[in-house]
């Protein structure tokens, strides 16, 4: 869980310094109809490899109990994928990263266990 939250962190802090608003990764993704084979290629590794990586790192949480998911490995990767992405477009869009937290700490809530 906490390479999770600090991958969330990383961003939160670009956001709010205005360092790197937003993934390129996503941006070109956005674009890929119009994107050269060889930058199709590219953006479908990155996503290939933060899939990887957020699915790895998902099943490491579950054993060690540090996340608890409601879907698979491979659909909670993706929506994990799918929040941080919208909620930096949702954060750019109205200027204002506490949209990007608040989202964020949704999600991460989500997927954290239930307190007993």
């Amino acid at each position: 869980m906490a390479r999770i939250k600090n991958y969330f962190k990383f961003w939160e802090g670009c956001i709010a310094g205005r360092t790197l608003s937003f993934c390129i990764g996503a941006l070109l993704g956005a674009e890929m109809p119009s994107l050269p084979e060889e930058v199709q290629v590219e953006v479908r590794l990155h996503f290939s490899m933060l899939t990887q990586w957020f699915e790895r790192t998902l099943k490491a949480g579950v054993k060690a109990r540090t996340i608890s998911l409601q879907g698979t490995i491979a659909a909670e990767a993706q929506m994990l994928i799918a929040v941080l992405h919208g909620a930096m477009l949702s954060a750019r869009v109205t200027s204002n990263c506490d949209v990007f937290r608040s989202l964020s700490q949704a999600e991460l809530n989500r997927i954290s266990p239930a307190k007993h």
